[in-house]
């Protein structure tokens, strides 16, 4: 079979996990097209759905779901006895697929199509975990930050944030199935979140710095506050640092809600977010 299956593959394109049958349902405008069982793949690029049909004269038949089209992923597990794990797939022109079978294998698929849309996704604002991304800065900036102002750098930077938030939905979601041995997921729950909101005030911060620059650009006027991006909060205590030398912020030096930073004097505006933790 992985001969057929390889003949049929796009260039550049590679099976990353074989799996057994699984119940397979198509639906279009609310209303399910195809509803049949097939092999399926998961390449590098696509969800590969496999069957033969006919005795005599065989035909052979594939159906093929981009990775990059996926719009949102959701997994639940259905039954009492004779679970079944349920794997829903909505893609980006609105319809979706359902993928069934016993949970062991279901969720082996989930963990599979998870990592490829993670490899694969688009930085789409439509996109709802996109949208949450942008939210996140948007909020940490004190402004609304529109994807058609920001250059490739940035949006590659964006795509490795979407691959950590792709990760920690998918280990809460594991988390909610699975009655036992939580403690790996658990640690990797914090260190997900904890790149996370690293990697967001990273990118934060390289946004303000560009858009700063091109508004000087364009104006000829300096751009007098930068936004501070960097802070912890722990055991009730906000800690804020400059984002030009990364020296101590005195929290009680803020008026309104801007500071001057005393190692090299630069005007630091603060978040109305950071502002309530104070």
């Amino acid at each position: 079979m992985m001969t057929t299956i390889e003949s049929i593959l796009m260039p550049g394109e590679r099976v990353v996990y074989e799996g057994s049958e699984v119940e397979y349902k198509y639906v279009e405008d609310d209303r399910v097209k195809v509803s049949d069982s097939y092999i399926i793949f998961i390449t590098n690029k696509c969800i590969l759905l496999y069957k033969e049909r006919g005795i005599l004269f065989k035909k052979h038949e594939a159906i093929r779901h981009m990775l990059a089209d996926i719009y949102d992923i959701s997994y639940s597990e259905r039954g009492i006895f004779g679970k079944m794990g349920v794997l829903e797939i909505v893609f980006r022109d609105g319809n979706r697929i359902l993928l069934m079978q016993k949970p062991t294998i279901t969720r082996a698929i989930y963990k599979h199509v998870i990592d490829g849309w993670s490899e694969n996704i688009k930085i789409n604002v439509n996109i709802p975990l996109i949208q949450n991304i942008f939210y996140d800065i948007s909020t940490l900036l004190n402004y609304d930050v529109n994807l058609a102002d920001l250059p490739p750098f940035i949006l590659n930077k964006i795509s490795r944030l979407a691959q950590i938030y792709i990760r920690i939905l998918y280990v809460k979601t594991m988390m909610k199935i699975l009655r036992e041995d939580k403690g790996k997921l658990v640690d990797e729950l914090e260190k997900s979140e904890s790149d996370y909101e690293k990697e967001l005030k990273s990118v934060s911060h390289q946004i303000q710095q560009y858009l700063n620059r091109v508004y000087e650009a364009k104006t000829g006027v300096q751009v007098r506050y930068n936004i501070i991006t960097d802070f912890s909060f722990k055991d009730g205590v906000l800690t804020l640092k400059c984002p030009n030398c990364g020296g101590s912020i005195d929290v009680k030096q803020i008026k309104n809600n801007t500071v001057k930073c005393k190692y090299c004097n630069s005007d630091l505006m603060i978040p109305k977010k950071l502002l309530e933790l104070l």
